[in-house]
């Protein structure tokens, strides 16, 4: 309903992924169960390919469920909400569309190959950022850029500092 989908259970773990879409979806946030609504979520909202396979579901014959959810309620919440945010306020930011199979290193081993000093290579250092409605407050930026540590959590494009 958060989301306008046609997926009916995301809670249920029997689902399978490639690679490509489980490395598109990191940074991942869940440390338990709430994985299972990470996952379907993130992969969705950031326009990977999906569809569903109807199962017969029975409940359990013997056995307790392990899944308790006045303890993990607000685990799912907080995912549901996180992942709604990067839907409706991200820009796409993380949309496959950005994909480009040139990284750092290539970039650097080409620039080294034609004469280039590289300098600095940074492997995640801004958001893809494309388009906005508003400029990003000045202010922002600028404690972006003096926190190093958090270009690891929000950074998608890498910089690469070479001289002639």
């Amino acid at each position: 309903m958060l989301f306008r989908i046609e997926l009916n259970d995301t809670t249920n773990a029997f689902k399978a992924y490639r690679k490509e879409v489980i490395d598109g979806c990191r940074p991942l946030l869940a440390v338990h169960f709430n994985i299972t609504v990470e996952l379907p979520l993130k992969a969705i909202v950031r326009a990977y390919s999906w569809t569903t396979i109807p199962i017969t579901w029975r409940n359990r014959r013997t056995g307790e469920a392990k899944l308790k959810i006045k303890e993990m309620g607000s685990h799912y919440l907080f995912i549901c909400l996180y992942v709604w945010l990067e839907k409706y306020l991200s820009c796409g930011d993380y949309r496959r569309d950005h994909y480009l199979p040139l990284t750092e290193q290539s970039l650097r081993e080409v620039l080294e190959l034609v004469g280039f000093e590289v300098e600095s290579c940074i492997a995640k250092f801004v958001p893809y950022q494309m388009v906005r409605r508003k400029p990003a407050p000045l202010l922002l930026v600028r404690l972006y850029l003096k926190l190093p540590w958090t270009w690891h959590f929000f950074g998608q494009q890498f910089l690469v500092i070479a001289r002639a």
